[in-house]
């Protein structure tokens, strides 16, 4: 039976990072940009941003706060994906049945991405991972391009020291794609301004798998700290799709002009639609072959758990569950 990639990075995100993403999909409205962003005249991928920023930085140390939720992050993830999908999440226990729901959120994800981003031409969730790789590293150009010339040699340094973590092969092939026989890090400066070294990676990953990828995610996130962003690295794969959907005209006039609550809703899930390929992306990317095999396993009993405790509930922490677990039965 086919393996749903997604479903095997699900198990392997951090909660911390997992509490990110949910902050960031429950916070993500037309409404918190439209207003706060006039009220105070600055741009709404800033206020978006900011807002999400402060919502993790409320409980003082939100990666504590992730590590003892009373909740299951990678359910609550796995909830508000299928519940915008209208898909059910199995509660019987089955991996099978789990592993089937993760299937067709990864294809659900590759439509979304295919109708709504017009540069997309792929089919496969391989291919939208490989796509998402390049908007990112787009992004990172960008942020290392702004640096001085002290902190770019010091970022280049250490994405030279990640790639002497990667399988010999695969740092072959992508000396081979950036056409160098060695790596310096005034090279590799030069490479990652002119969007070489992004391209390269992200044509490594395409052939070797995400490994390669992987690797290099810890160095790259804490470049970006480098440049004074305290996010954490996944939201930084949704710029460019996300965000510039809030500051579209198509958007925003028709709530500025009041048409209404069903309108509003619907850009709602329209921001959330947009969402999907990036988060269903990050899984993806996420797979790790030190992970127990047995990963899926403890999902589907978290789901039975979770289920049964729902049922079990009373009205004030039932409804406490159905904001942590939307769509669960």
């Amino acid at each position: 039976m086919e393996k749903s990639q997604f479903l095997q990075g699900l198990v392997a995100e951090t909660d911390e990072s997992l509490l990110g993403q949910i902050v960031l999909w429950d916070n993500a409205k037309l409404w918190i940009g439209i207003w706060r962003g006039f009220r105070k005249k600055t741009s709404l991928n800033s206020q978006l941003l900011n807002r999400i920023e402060k919502k993790l930085e409320a409980s003082n140390d939100w990666q504590s706060t992730a590590r003892t939720s009373r909740y299951n992050h990678q359910l609550m993830k796995l909830c508000r994906l299928a519940n915008l999908m209208d898909l059910s999440i199995p509660n019987s226990g089955s991996v099978n049945e789990l592993n089937e729901i993760g299937l067709k959120i990864e294809s659900m994800a590759v439509k979304l991405e295919s109708s709504l981003n017009p540069k997309f031409t792929g089919n496969t969730i391989e291919e939208l991972a490989t796509f998402k790789i390049k908007e990112l590293m787009a992004e990172f150009t960008k942020h290392f391009d702004s640096m001085d010339t002290e902190k770019k040699e010091e970022a280049a340094n250490k994405i030279l020291a990640a790639l002497e973590e990667l399988d010999k092969n695969d740092r072959d092939r992508l000396l081979k794609e950036l056409d160098v026989e060695k790596l310096t890090t005034q090279a590799l400066v030069r490479l990652i301004s002119v969007g070489s070294f992004g391209g390269a990676l992200a044509t490594v990953v395409s052939i070797s798998g995400f490994s390669a990828y992987t690797a290099l995610t810890s160095a790259i996130a804490t470049i970006f700290g480098l440049v004074g962003i305290t996010l954490p690295f996944s939201f930084y794969i949704l710029s460019s799709s996300v965000l510039a959907f809030l500051t579209n005209p198509l958007v925003l006039i028709p709530g500025l002009i009041g048409l209404g609550f069903f309108l509003t809703k619907k850009k709602n899930k329209q921001i959330k639609e947009r969402l999907i390929p990036v988060l269903v992306t990050y899984s993806v990317l996420s797979q790790s072959p030190e992970k127990l095999r047995d990963e899926d396993e403890t999902l589907a009993k978290a789901i039975m758990d979770e289920t049964d405790r729902l049922r079990k509930a009373d009205d004030s922490e039932k409804r406490d569950l159905e904001k942590a677990y939307p769509g669960l039965t």
